[in-house]
């Protein structure tokens, strides 16, 4: 099909008709015929996901075409999607087992006596393969570390899965649906249920190829399924906070089936109490508010649970959990202009006092008992037991101030940005600790000095200045990470290695110190603050103190060479 610019699939054709160079001239003839009598729509359908199909799409004119031609623009971009992770997971796979992704070392660190040296993700602990992808994709480790893991398989046991992904026949939800359901299955067991699954694929939703796929395993061995979900379930977890944008945030609960249900009928069962006692609240705020009081409960009080029945929490850095909040000098100062909606006797006056006024809706947060434990402040009422949160309509405050610069805009530790009248409201006191900087050089100015505790000053001051681990791309909120020094310090001559000073502490994860220590990563901070990480590969990044990632070994801006 020589000048067609056009590739098509050839499927369901006699295998006789290919014998003879005339016969095969006359059979592609024929077949180009064929397919230059199709519609757009038609010939995009048969396309295989190459340069050919992507070079027509980009040429295409959506304006002018039909309603099916853009149904089948959006199915022939899937295809090109799905054969780019297929290339994505088998670069990644290999990337995986080179030699400098597994340092010695690291493997050494990161064994354990019980399970090995192969993490709950199937990727070993000791591959940085995660690590060096992370900032150059600008994904989360375990984003890499998912990667990673799919192409190893689809390099080895599921080569059909990979092949098929890659030729666009099945998508990347599919693709990770058959990996991610065999991924603890012997190579043997996986391979026999791919076999199985595979053929319909294309026709079945990921949900449904789960549950098919769930299915197989159970009829083929019932008892090593039953260990399987054992293990499974050992790996039971919540995850951490994701923020989603206008002040609200996401987490995710994985483990036994039976937990998760029970969990999920408590919540409706207390919420539909609630609605039968004629709260306003929809089933899923009343569902949320419902769980959300037992943080605020067990930070407030220092138990999870009634006293008598819980255990106390523990200490996170020689802290008592706490939430930082870190808001510019300038909104702490009394403003007119404020006005609250709603009734003004419960969430306090509207004198045009930022401070007052929120410190009244706070006190609605945090200080209202609940009837079975008096004096507790777990965000409660004595009525419902499902006081309504001050952010629900009714009982919101109305800021009518200027704008103010993105460098100003306040700071919720674990989660990002948040209004000033939420920073103001929260700094008034309860569970959260306040942390004020200065408006123009964005220094810290007060660590909260009814917390302050001189001992721990520069750890204070540090964590606070970065915030999160310092690695590009990780999340792991400062506090509960090890402060670092990045030039190491010298135990045998303290005064030949790097200062304990917070030009050279950082906050690092566990995990991160570890590739940092073992793992062939070097890291400078060029300014305080400022971390300057290069990988085994030799790709060099910087971590600017915003938390953004800076490339300083590739030109990204650059015109591509052709």
């Amino acid at each position: 099909m020589e000048g067609t610019g056009d590739f098509i699939t050839l499927e369901g054709r006699d295998a006789a008709q290919w014998e003879g160079a005339d016969v095969l001239e006359r059979l592609l003839s024929d077949t180009l015929a064929e397919f230059r009598t199709l519609s757009v729509d038609e010939r995009l359908a048969r396309m295989d996901p190459r340069g050919a199909l992507l070079e027509k799409l980009l040429h295409l004119d959506l304006d002018e075409v039909d309603e099916a031609t853009l149904v089948e623009v959006i199915a022939a971009g899937n295809r090109l999607a799905s054969c780019a992770q297929a290339l994505m997971c088998d670069a990644a796979g290999r990337l995986a087992e080179r030699e400098l992704m597994n340092p010695a070392a690291l493997a050494e660190q990161e064994s354990d006596a019980e399970t090995g040296t192969t993490s709950a993700t199937g990727v070993d602990k000791g591959c940085t393969a995660p690590e060096e992808l992370a900032p150059r994709l600008g994904w989360t480790r375990n984003q890499c570390r998912d990667l990673t893991r799919r192409g190893r398989t689809m390099c080895s046991s599921l080569t059909n899965t990979g092949t098929d992904l890659r030729t666009g026949r099945i998508d990347t939800a599919r693709a990770h649906a058959i990996i991610d359901g065999l991924q603890d299955v012997a190579w043997q067991v996986a391979m026999a249920v791919e076999d199985q699954v595979l053929p319909s694929a294309p026709e079945r939703t990921a949900g449904q190829l789960r549950r098919d796929i769930a299915r197989a395993l159970v009829a083929v061995d019932p008892a090593e399924a039953e260990a399987r979900a054992a293990r499974r379930q050992s790996r039971r977890r919540v995850s951490r906070p994701r923020a989603l944008g206008d002040e609200t945030a996401a987490m995710t609960i994985q483990g036994p089936a039976a937990d998760v249900l029970a969990l999920d009928q408590a919540l409706h069962a207390r919420a539909k109490a609630a609605k039968a006692d004629g709260d306003t609240r929809t089933m899923d705020q009343l569902r949320f508010d419902t769980l959300a009081a037992v943080g605020s409960h067990a930070l407030a009080t220092g138990y999870l649970g009634p006293k008598e029945l819980s255990l106390p929490l523990g200490l996170i850095n020689g802290r008592h959990p706490e939430i930082h909040v870190t808001i510019p000098l300038t909104h702490l100062t009394p403003r007119t202009g404020t006005a609250k909606a709603g009734d003004e006797a419960d969430t306090g006056t509207s004198t045009g006092d930022h401070v007052a006024d929120e410190a009244g809706i706070l006190h609605r947060i945090l200080t209202t008992p609940p009837p079975s434990s008096p004096g507790c402040t777990c965000g409660m009422s004595s009525s419902s037991g499902l006081e309504a949160p001050w952010y629900l309509p009714g009982e919101s405050v109305i800021d009518t101030g200027p704008s103010i610069t993105s460098d100003a805009v306040p700071y919720l530790s674990g989660y990002g940005p948040i209004t000033p009248a939420t920073a103001r409201a929260l700094a008034a006191g309860g569970i959260w600790r306040r942390l004020v900087t200065d408006p123009v050089t964005d220094q810290l100015l007060d660590l909260g000095h009814t917390r302050y505790r001189p001992s721990a000053a520069l750890a204070d001051h540090v964590r606070a200045r970065d915030t999160t681990c310092v690695r590009p791309g990780c999340s792991t909120a400062a506090r509960e990470c090890q402060l670092d020094h990045t030039e190491p310090w010298d135990h045998t001559d303290p005064s030949a290695g790097g200062a304990t000073a917070p030009a050279n502490l950082g906050p690092l994860c566990q995990r991160d110190h570890q590739t940092k220590t073992h793992g062939d990563f070097q890291l400078e901070q060029s300014a305080p603050g400022v971390f300057e990480w290069t990988t085994p590969t030799g790709h060099r990044y910087r971590r600017e103190p915003d938390g953004s990632t800076t490339a300083l070994s590739h030109n990204l801006d650059a015109p591509p060479p052709f």
